[in-house]
């Protein structure tokens, strides 16, 4: 690769920098509204080669000639695309750091690689984003970016990078590239951000196989869609339940920390919110606090689905909680019980699996001999994660048609390699 950047650009790297993907084992579509998930850093990342250049640009090129290369000239005003390419994550990185920290626009030359599937729900565009805001740091500090920043910082300036593409995540993503360590899994918490290394029993592991769909979600308004019907549940929930100042509540754990109720009992509350709403009718509940908590590309959606999107939020916020219980009891039953709870909720409360993914994970289930398995990332295809015990997964092959694409090892999180 460093070959390669020089055959490009005509000089050699100065930096390297590595920032794997991530697999949710449990804790889906719910960082977003303040609930901790439970994800870890993977084997396979983004590679990014970087060095100063004299020319007031950034030169992007792709290791992979299918993605063409780019020449953004400085001073640069760059804005989210609506169908973002692939340089464009890199931009949106670029851009919150030199906000940021109000730095000057310095020229440098990137080469891309990657060896982690696109749009497959392992967060290969996060992935891009927090490589391209440390690269970014790299240049400016000529080589030294800890010294004006932490990793947990990083995490959070990345999540607000991703939504400059549009994408409105909950910074999950981010912080388990930016923070994980090598051989534990993560209990991420936000607001603030704070990670808790979590130890796996050692008689598991943990499959990723592909369903063979792929979705850009920031090319869609599904993504978007979800978060929109949940801050929709956060206001109705919280004027039902009588809270003065229901508009202020941004997120479901708001309404559950305002009313300080137990998630067993905020799952009963739910029952009350209305099934599904129509525009007209959401604007007859909340007024023009709808105009403040959608987002550009949902005004105009014909419908919004409420009562289901909320259960599966706290009901899935429960799971993460006993999930992590079940780790430190080494209780791997119950661990695969509840990847199956939560794979039934993305289905059919959340609906952001597809028939395909429905089916793969059935057969890692049925055919595969996997003790659990849900889907993992934003879904709408993409890829599943499964647990096995350790010894059966010794015996042999898979089918060939679970697109098994590797056996996981939680794996350290960002960094950069002096060259």
């Amino acid at each position: 690769m460093e070959d390669q950047f020089e055959s490009r650009f005509g000089l050699r790297p100065k930096w390297r920098i590595e920032c794997p993907g991530r697999v949710n084992i449990i804790g889906e579509h719910i960082d977003y509204h303040g609930y901790s998930v439970l994800p870890m850093a993977l084997s396979v990342k983004t590679t990014l080669l970087v060095a100063p250049i004299s020319q007031s640009e950034i030169r992007f090129e792709n290791v992979d000639d299918f993605f063409e290369g780019h020449t953004e000239c400085l001073p640069s005003n760059w804005e989210r695309q609506m169908k973002p390419l692939w340089f464009h994550y890199l931009l949106a990185g670029w851009k919150e750091i030199v906000h940021e920290f109000g730095l000057d626009q310095k020229g440098f030359a990137i080469l891309m690689d990657s060896s982690i599937p696109s749009s497959a729900g392992l967060s290969s565009s996060s992935s891009l984003v927090c490589a391209a805001a440390l690269a970014s740091l790299t240049v400016h500090t000529h080589g030294f970016p800890w010294k004006i920043i932490d990793k947990v910082r990083l995490a959070e300036l990345c999540m607000k990078a991703e939504h400059r593409i549009g994408t409105v995540g909950g910074g999950m993503d981010q912080a388990a590239e930016c923070l994980s360590q090598s051989g534990s899994a993560l209990h991420i918490s936000f607001n603030p951000l704070r990670c808790e290394s979590v130890s796996l029993p050692s008689h598991c592991i943990f499959v990723v196989a592909d369903s063979m769909e792929r979705k850009n979600k920031a090319a869609s308004n599904d993504f978007n869609s979800r978060v929109v019907e949940g801050r929709i549940s956060t206001a109705l929930l919280a004027k039902g339940l009588g809270i003065e100042k229901w508009k202020d509540m941004k997120t479901l754990k708001d309404v559950q920390e305002e009313s300080s109720f137990t998630l067993e009992k905020l799952i009963e509350k739910c029952n009350d919110l209305p099934e599904q709403l129509n525009v007209i009718q959401v604007r007859e509940l909340i007024g023009d606090h709808f105009d403040a908590i959608s987002t550009q590309d949902t005004v105009e959606n014909s419908s919004f689905t409420i009562r289901a999107r909320a259960i599966h939020v706290y009901s899935e916020a429960l799971r993460v909680q006993l999930f992590k219980v079940a780790c430190f009891s080494e209780d791997i039953n119950e661990m695969a019980r509840l990847m199956n709870d939560s794979h039934s909720s993305c289905s059919q409360s959340y609906e952001c699996s597809t028939p395909q993914m429905d089916k793969l994970v059935s057969s890692l289930i049925t055919e595969g001999g996997a003790l659990g398995a849900r889907l993992t990332g934003a879904g709408w295809g993409g890829c599943a994660v499964a647990l096995f015990h350790s010894d059966y997964l010794a015996k042999g092959d898979f089918p060939s048609h679970l697109n098994i694409l590797f056996h996981s090892k939680p794996a350290e999180g960002i960094a950069i390699v002096h060259l």
